[in-house]
């Protein structure tokens, strides 16, 4: 199973290589737990589907421009942590598929990013389809 999460097309949520000005993927913020949630807000793949709608929808339903990284259980299992349903009521075209990754608490700060990092490097760009690298740099 995966999920989509969005990643706002903003510097700090982009690593961006210098040299050669390549998106490489998300940075650790960009699995910033939400303090208020104690998780990391995410949209289950299967339940968007069976709403009929995709990572694109995910992509477009902030206010702020983004693109979508998935995520796989497996990967967040391997980190012990997990994706727990979280359904919301808005956006009301994907907030039923809407979980959080959690098990955050207790960890301390540099354990909590070590694992926002790992969530970072293990996942691949839905939306658009491609590689990070076919993005263009935030800016």
């Amino acid at each position: 199973m995966k999920s989509y999460r969005r990643v706002p097309l903003q510097p700090n949520f982009l690593k961006v290589d210098s040299a050669s000005g390549l998106v490489l993927g998300p940075t650790s913020a960009a699995f910033k737990p939400d303090p208020a949630d104690n998780g990391v807000s995410v949209y289950r793949h299967a339940e968007l589907e069976s709403l009929g709608r995709s990572a694109e929808d995910v992509a477009n339903a902030g206010r702020t421009r983004a693109v979508v990284a998935t995520v796989l259980d497996s990967h967040v299992t391997d980190l012990d942590l997990r994706v727990l349903p979280d359904p919301m009521g808005e956006p009301q075209s994907i907030g039923p598929a809407h979980a959080l990754i959690s098990g955050w608490e207790g960890l301390s700060s540099k354990e909590s990013r070590r694992r926002q990092r790992a969530l970072a490097e293990g996942c691949t760009c839905s939306h658009p389809p491609g590689p990070w690298a076919a993005l263009a740099p935030p800016g």
